[in-house]
């Protein structure tokens, strides 16, 4: 038995300074709650801390990647206990944390808040598309995030490509809690203003992409692939927006310890010192979207999906919370440029399949078919949800793709489910990193919230 030996450790600064007697640090991310988080255990209070300083944690273990920066961002609300043995332990919020607290005050023109065109800088009559000026969903975040102040990478912020507001900006408006009256020119805060967190996170409800294989002669679907594009913090304080959903496809990410290139494979037995995996049942295979009304008498735009799968058969079991929002402005994907999106919508909405050329093509605002369609894909299947822990300290991260499993050989890639019935890949919702002295022994492990599940490529949709 080979005996391995690492060095753990941790620096935690607050202000620049390093503190000096920290017990222990936790740093925990996540999808569904996207501002980071972070809690550090000292014996005594730094004279020189207070709230909104900077809170800079390192922290990590050798062999590994080692004490790099896993989160970077303020500190808040210490708390002061008077145990035997004294501490005090202080909260820190990570980079996005400004955009959460950023409210929204400005009404340039009337409107009740900003458009997208106010943060753009090319809102007027001259612009091409729209006279109140349009863009990607990537476009407006970065504006916004830049607007409060936060640091990230604009090649870190994705989007579908479509362009918002497409024709009507009503739905598009950062709330500033102004009235929108045009006849009222004395504008007065009636209503608290949006924060810019829940702006972004407005446009992540309805950023949907979608992809699917259509057999040109039997029309028969497979490969559904698709998902929603969602805002996030990971490591250090990185800001990032890509898309996320239904089971994951791409590579095995990977972190590079040594001169290793290292694939993040949770092995029972080998690396998992704790885990538990749940095999769940679907949570819907009927789908309704529903969007803007524009006022043609009616009703609102939408999109009919009904699916069926291998354990509810053909029975309706409707989606409890669909994505619906007045921002999405059509019923259908639209290819044709020459066809109106209003002729026959309601007929449309309940027919008709398209190609994944279709879907990359449109442009202009987005539909409910796309939306629905991303939808079905985290609802209409098997989900495979659960939680490992892990001693590896390897660079790990949210939204990340990782392989759990029974039994992995390295050199073919070959693996086998174990206890946890699992031997799939899975997507990183959630993840906590902790650096603590027990017992007078340094301790360093990782917990990641996982999802995944979905059917095989090559199965029908309506199989």
């Amino acid at each position: 038995m080979t005996i391995y030996r690492r060095t753990i450790g941790f620096q935690v600064q607050i202000d620049g300074q390093v503190i000096p007697d920290a017990i222990s640090a936790t740093c925990s991310f996540s999808m569904d709650d996207p501002v980071a988080k972070a809690e550090v255990v000292c014996r005594t209070y730094p004279s020189w801390a207070e709230n909104n300083k900077s809170l800079v944690i390192a922290m990590g273990a050798t062999p590994g990647v080692g004490p790099i920066i896993r989160f970077s961002g303020v500190m808040r609300a210490p708390t002061f206990t008077a145990q035997t043995g004294r501490k005090v332990t202080i909260t820190g919020l990570g980079e996005l944390n400004k955009a959460a607290e950023y409210i929204n005050t400005e009404d340039i023109q009337g409107f009740g808040g900003l458009l997208p065109g106010d943060l753009l800088g090319h809102s007027g009559p001259n612009d091409p598309l729209t006279f109140q000026g349009s863009g990607t969903a990537g476009q407006i975040i970065t504006a916004v995030l830049l607007k409060v102040g936060c640091r990230f990478n604009a090649s870190d912020i994705l989007d579908t490509g479509r362009l918002y507001p497409w024709a009507i900006p009503d739905h598009f408006i950062w709330q500033a809690g102004t009235p929108s009256d045009w006849n009222n020119m004395d504008q007065i805060y009636q209503d608290a203003g949006q924060s810019a967190l829940d702006y972004i996170q407005s446009f992540n409800r309805i950023e949907a992409e979608y992809q699917e294989d259509v057999d040109p002669v039997t029309k028969v679907v497979t490969n559904p692939r698709g998902g929603f594009y969602k805002i996030g913090e990971s490591l250090g304080g990185q800001i990032f927006c890509i898309r996320v959903g239904g089971r994951p496809r791409s590579q095995v990410d990977t972190s590079v310890v040594g001169l290793n290139t290292v694939p993040h494979v949770f092995v029972e037995g080998v690396n998992i010192t704790d885990g538990r995996m749940t095999r769940g049942y679907p949570i819907a295979n009927t789908v309704l979207v529903k969007g803007n009304d524009q006022a043609f008498g009616d009703g609102p735009e939408f999109y009919y999906l009904h699916n069926s799968n291998p354990l509810m058969g053909d029975v309706r079991y409707n989606d409890p919370q669909p994505p619906n929002s007045p921002m999405i402005d059509h019923s259908t994907v639209n290819p044709d440029p020459l066809t109106s999106l209003e002729t026959d919508r309601h007929n449309k909405a309940l027919r008709g399949l398209h190609g994944a050329s279709d879907y990359a093509t449109a442009q202009q605002g987005m539909d409910c078919e796309t939306v629905a369609k991303a939808r079905m894909l985290e609802v209409n299947r098997v989900p495979v949800t659960g939680s490992i822990t892990t001693v590896e300290d390897w660079k790990l991260g949210i939204a990340q793709t990782c392989l759990v499993a029974g039994a992995y050989d390295p050199a073919t890639g070959n693996s086998q489910p174990g206890r946890m019935n699992t031997n799939e890949k899975l997507w990183v919702t959630a993840l906590s990193i902790e650096c603590a002295d027990q017992n007078g022994a340094p301790v360093f492990k990782q917990t990641l919230t996982l999802i995944g599940g979905g059917w095989p490529d090559d199965m029908p949709v309506g199989a």
